[in-house]
């Protein structure tokens, strides 16, 4: 399977008999093409070439050839480990699916058939690092430890979140820093004596203003009395 992986990504050259049509020119010309993975997901799924087309027989067909399962896969540096694999049994019009499944928990290989959850008679790459198989038909690996560049990506995430959440005290002690306003205490920074503060202040400013309402009045009726 290793060598099937990495024939996806070669080059491939197209010349002669094999050559392609180009829209522009108008004609057929040499050309080469080839699969690229730009970034490499943390779960990799592989899907075995079981169901063909035999051009010499002009049909379908269904290939049990045994396969080499490795349990691990390097590539680009990324090192993926095996934990799920998904078997076909049958022929090319029918069949049955089943799974053998790692469990993380007790590091314990289960078949899944249907309903059915069973602990598997064969642990899978328990005496060798490959698994031998006519039926496996999907591959799933996982990403066994993250990439250097995207732990630097999540520090300097986690630094950008940090410096957003800056606590208000700090922010509070700067802005009376810059303006001078040294009468304002450290209890203002405690958000429930904040709003207690601001009731207070709304309150004397109410009363202020009735006061002054009933010292005009005052005013206007001795004013009316003297005349």
């Amino acid at each position: 399977m290793d060598g099937g992986f990495e024939k996806i990504f070669q080059t491939k050259s197209y010349s002669g008999d094999n050559m392609v049509y180009c829209g522009e020119c108008e004609k057929k010309t040499e050309a080469t093409s080839k699969c690229e993975m730009v970034k490499f997901p943390h779960i990799l799924i592989l899907l075995l070439k079981r169901f063909d087309f035999d051009y010499y027989t002009m049909s379908d067909f269904k290939s049990d050839c045994c396969v080499a399962v490795p349990s691990e896969m390097t590539t680009n540096g990324k090192r993926y480990k095996v934990y799920g694999i998904v078997n076909h049994m049958g022929s090319l019009r029918g069949g049955h699916y089943t799974a053998t499944v790692l469990f993380r928990e007790d590091h314990t290989w289960y078949d899944c058939d249907d309903c059915n959850v069973t602990k598997a008679e064969e642990q899978l790459f328990a005496k060798t690092k490959t698994y031998n198989s006519r039926t496996a038909y999907l591959v799933v690996y996982r990403a066994s430890e993250r990439e250097p560049e995207e732990l630097k990506e999540q520090q300097r995430t986690r630094r950008r979140v940090g410096e957003k959440d800056e606590p208000k005290k700090r922010r509070v002690h700067e802005y009376i820093k810059k303006s001078g306003e040294e009468n304002i205490h450290d209890d203002a920074l405690q958000p429930g004596k904040s709003s207690e503060i601001k009731r207070n202040t709304f309150l004397i400013t109410v009363i202020t203003v009735f006061l002054a309402l009933i010292v005009i009045l005052a005013m206007i009726l001795t004013a009316l009395s003297r005349n």
